[in-house]
């Protein structure tokens, strides 16, 4: 269970990276098509083009930042440390799905199990957190039972 919790934590950090890589490319190609474009005598037309290349240059700013944001949370947790209670770091087994509270890196498929990577601040883990084997808890209008937390 503990290499299977390791596992998904590096898929996290292989996730985020990428996330942030892809943004810091890019910003790098906005950049370059900021400083490359020219003022036309149409001063309209280039003002909007420069406004559209920074509401997208905002965008993956801001991407960036949630990526930074990301890998400092991953950072913080320890895939090894076993949990009894569902808390950021802990791979939570439902009658319904598995979940591994860390980030918001999407599911991954590990020895034919779909397990979905959370934040700790999704409404999900909100509902999980504090609970333990045995608990149950409704999410959106769902009945659900904590199977197993480690």
């Amino acid at each position: 269970m503990q290499n299977l919790k390791q596992s998904l934590h590096s898929l996290c950090l292989e996730q985020v990276n990428k996330r942030l890589k892809e943004a810091e490319i890019a910003i790098g190609e906005l950049q370059a098509a900021m400083a490359n474009e020219t003022k036309s005598s149409a001063g309209d037309k280039y003002e909007t083009a420069r406004e559209m290349l920074q509401q997208e240059m905002n965008l993956y700013l801001g991407r960036k930042a949630d990526a930074k944001t990301q890998l400092a949370q991953l950072h913080l947790v320890d895939p090894r440390h076993k949990h009894d209670i569902v808390a950021p770091g802990a791979l939570v087994y439902t009658n319904n799905a598995i979940y591994y509270l860390a980030v918001n890196a999407g599911n991954f498929i590990i020895g034919g199990e779909k397990i979905f990577c959370i934040s700790p601040a999704s409404p999900i883990a909100l509902q999980l957190k504090g609970k333990k084997a045995g608990d149950e808890f409704t999410f959106i209008g769902k009945q659900n039972k904590v199977l197993k937390v480690s």
